[in-house]
């Protein structure tokens, strides 16, 4: 319910209570009257209390296409935002993002000699995790996180599931017989890439910070089947099947987007299945995703990736 529909609902309250009021001033003190006002007024704002707890937004499959869905059949897949959906900040900064890098290609920053021409550019540290090597990318890149009032991501580390899921102190994330590995970033925004070798199904966790600038994105197919489903510990996920033969699970917390991507090791084999993907939400530990990725800061976070890259890097 938004502050408009709430003053709207709260209008009507007063007015027929206070009507009811008048009515009962014959024979009730104004002693009562004002008991029963005040008890209707705290009975609304229960109510509406009660349906913003449970009324928040839930988007759509359809809210995270960046591209314009057609009307028809589309031939090819569509773009896939991984880090919030339609309207919310980190949507509208990646789509702008990813629209100036097809709208400026970067052969046009090579300089008449063929090198680059990055004479004037300081080089910030977070600048290369967005592809931005030249002068132009790199303002335009700062332009679009101040314009969204976004964070970069400065740091990350490569490490296996287990390492990673360590360092978040989640504990496993991913349903038994999944093994793979992945990034983690510095704010906590993690991709973990899984393979479950018996079923020969992959899969892709992807759990994008609230408040940062993610450029991750995938490809959907534009026709999909969509439905909830509750998982054991209680989450109710969004479950998707596309028109690709992949399977998409959607779950927001209070601090980040999480997404999930299952299909099979290759395109020529079958497409999942509707007992498939409710199996793999059903073992991914989206109760520890809740908890980690409830909106507090985790400033510990940065300190752990780097020790994490540090441990990595000396190890390969």
């Amino acid at each position: 319910m938004n502050a408009e529909l709430f003053l709207e609902a709260m209008g009507e309250v007063d007015d027929r209570y206070y009507m009811e009021a008048v009515a009962y001033r014959a024979d009730r003190s104004r002693t009562v009257v004002r008991l029963l006002v005040r008890a209707a007024v705290a009975a609304a704002l229960l109510a509406a209390c009660t349906v913003t707890a449970w009324a928040v937004y839930r988007a759509a499959f359809q809210d995270y296409f960046l591209d314009p869905v057609p009307t028809e059949p589309a031939p090819s897949a569509l773009r896939l935002s991984m880090a919030g959906y339609r309207g919310t900040p980190e949507y509208l900064a990646l789509r702008e993002w990813l629209d100036w890098q097809e709208e400026h290609p970067p052969e046009d920053y090579l300089s008449p000699d063929g090198g680059d021409d990055n004479a004037d550019y300081d080089w910030p540290d977070y600048h290369p995790f967005y592809g931005a090597f030249h002068t132009e990318q790199g303002r335009a890149l700062d332009a679009i996180l101040e314009k969204y009032g976004l964070e970069p991501h400065r740091d990350r580390a490569s490490a296996s599931a287990e390492d990673i899921c360590a360092a978040l102190g989640t504990g496993p994330l991913l349903p038994e017989g999944y093994a793979g590995g992945g990034y983690l970033y510095d704010d906590g925004t993690v991709k973990l890439e899984a393979r479950d070798t018996a079923s020969e199904l992959d899969l892709t966790l992807f759990a994008a910070v609230k408040g940062t600038l993610t450029d991750i994105y995938c490809y959907s197919g534009a026709d999909h089947e969509e439905w909830d489903h509750t998982v054991p510990t209680g989450e109710t996920v969004d479950l998707v099947l596309d028109s690709r033969g992949a399977g998409v699970i959607l779950f927001e917390t209070a601090g980040a987007y999480i997404s999930v991507e299952l299909c099979h090791d290759f395109p020529s084999q079958p497409p999942v299945t509707r007992e498939e993907l409710e199996a793999l939400a059903d073992g991914i530990n989206f109760a520890a995703l809740a908890d980690r990725f409830d909106g507090a800061s985790h400033p510990e976070t940065a300190d752990a990736v780097a020790a994490l890259r540090e441990r990595t890097d000396k190890e390969g």
